[in-house]
């Protein structure tokens, strides 16, 4: 009753107070961001470590199990869980929600640092992410057309990757599906078995003759140039040249007893456009970044890297979140000038004074 009665009697006051708080307001609204969710702190910290070729069992007594008992003195835990499947562990961490979460995430890595060599040789670091409601895919591309999936993988990697990354407010960019290209060695094993030798003879043969190695520095005349061991090879048919040394000390070439081909890994996700196979492209904002303007400056690349496509490939855009962040801002909007108009009717009824409904 405050307000309706001192907008009455005290109608040039509330009019100047009101005026301040629209000024106000439609200065902190020029400033906002666009959103669908608010910008909160989680606290909860994800550990994923990767050990290829391990069993769940494996994962669960090698990796999880450490990882817990390393992370479970943290100061602030309140909860621990862990999911182990093949190949991969998650340990997520819950803290009290007055935590910090970077600090958490601090204390983690520095934990996981201590018991990082009583994890296995063949494990990989364990990666640290914090829980972020915003950190999604508000983009995403297909990429699809005659080209060979590793093809279209290849472009999307090096290329499309590259020139969404520089757009403003984009953190990170995904690549889903297509066919990443790889050295495939197919080993002979009757050959093998002929020179006593094994398949491990080859892995150490690969690991110490593809190699980049700094041997020093030279100076001569004021000036120093750096010395490097390059043993990176550019052709594919070079690599059969490496030597192998069997057991009894004979000496044969890879290319004796194996085939060395490029080739494509083993598709372990695919997409498709439009039921055409083809490689998803998703776009992740950076946190505090405004959602809406992110996915226009996108839709501004896109259209000068569509000009630019390679023969045979085809950039469709599949859908954003700007567009339904839009729809809900415009209905919100709706809805408070529907408020504003049956409100104003409400109180003309009342008052019957149209004076005093337009200084209400």
């Amino acid at each position: 009753m405050f307000l309706s009665d001192a907008s009455i009697r005290r109608p040039i006051a509330m009019s100047c107070l009101i005026i301040g708080l629209t000024l106000l307001g439609l200065n902190s609204w020029r400033k906002m961001g666009l959103e669908l969710m608010p910008e909160v702190d989680i606290p909860y910290v994800t550990v994923m470590a990767v050990y290829p070729g391990a069993s769940p069992n494996e994962i669960e007594t090698d990796i999880a199990e450490k990882i817990e008992d390393a992370v479970g003195t943290i100061s602030g835990l309140k909860h621990v869980s862990s999911i182990s499947m093949e190949d991969v562990a998650f340990v997520i961490l819950e803290f009290q929600l007055e935590m910090d979460v970077d600090v958490a995430a601090m204390d983690v890595r520095e934990k996981l640092d201590v018991i990082r060599s009583e994890l296995p040789v063949d494990a990989e670091d364990p990666v640290i992410q914090k829980l972020d409601v915003n950190a999604t895919p508000i983009v995403t591309l297909g990429l699809a057309g005659d080209a060979p999936l590793d093809e279209l993988f290849d472009y999307a990697d090096n290329a499309l990757r590259d020139r969404i990354s520089i757009v403003p407010g984009v953190a990170d960019v995904e690549i889903v599906g297509g066919a990443e290209r790889e050295v495939h060695i197919a080993l002979d094993r009757d050959q093998l078995a002929a020179r006593g030798l094994s398949s491990m003879h080859v892995v150490e043969a690969m690991q110490s003759g593809v190699r980049l190695i700094p041997v020093g520095r030279i100076r001569e005349s004021g000036t120093e140039y750096s010395v490097k061991f390059d043993a990176d090879y550019r052709d594919i048919e070079r690599l059969g040249d490496l030597e192998l040394v069997s057991a009894d000390g004979r000496r044969c070439y890879v290319r004796d007893v194996a085939t060395v081909a490029m080739s494509t890994a083993e598709v372990r996700q695919s997409a498709s456009v439009d039921g055409q196979p083809g490689v998803a492209v998703r776009i992740i904002k950076k946190a505090g970044a405004n959602a809406v303007s992110v996915a226009e400056n996108v839709r501004e690349e896109f259209d000068d890297i569509q000009a630019r496509l390679p023969g045979g490939m085809d950039l469709i855009w599949i859908s954003d979140n700007g567009s339904f962040i839009e729809a809900t801002n415009a209905s919100a909007w709706t809805n408070v000038v529907q408020g504003v108009v049956l409100t104003a009717l409400v109180l003309f009824f009342f008052l019957y004074n149209l004076r005093a409904l337009l200084v209400v």
